[in-house]
């Protein structure tokens, strides 16, 4: 159970915040509705909302790493060999042929 798993773990770091009542009291009950103390429900929460931002940073990073890439490939395109214009020639004819 997730209770447990967190509950093994060695607890090094403290954090606090003041929060209304209201919203305490919401936290509280749903860490009571999941079998939960308020502090492991707002670990599992706080663990779940950080994996799912880091996760959508790294798609952004990658998708920028992908566009640079693709912009510097798109500048210095490869020479056009023998294979290439066979195969553009080909392409031609079939077009060609298909009108």
């Amino acid at each position: 159970m997730q209770n447990t798993a967190i509950q093994n773990e060695l607890r090094r770091a403290n954090i606090r915040a003041r929060v209304p009542e209201e919203i305490k009291r919401r936290w509280q009950d749903a860490a009571f509705m999941r079998g939960q103390t308020l502090t492991d429900f707002l670990i599992v929460a706080a663990n779940k909302e950080t994996a799912e931002t880091l996760m959508e940073n790294e798609r952004i990073e990658l998708s920028e790493r992908d566009q640079i890439q693709l912009t510097e490939m798109l500048s210095r395109p490869p020479k056009v060999n023998d294979a290439m214009w066979k195969a553009m020639q080909k392409r031609l004819e079939n077009m060609s042929e298909d009108t």
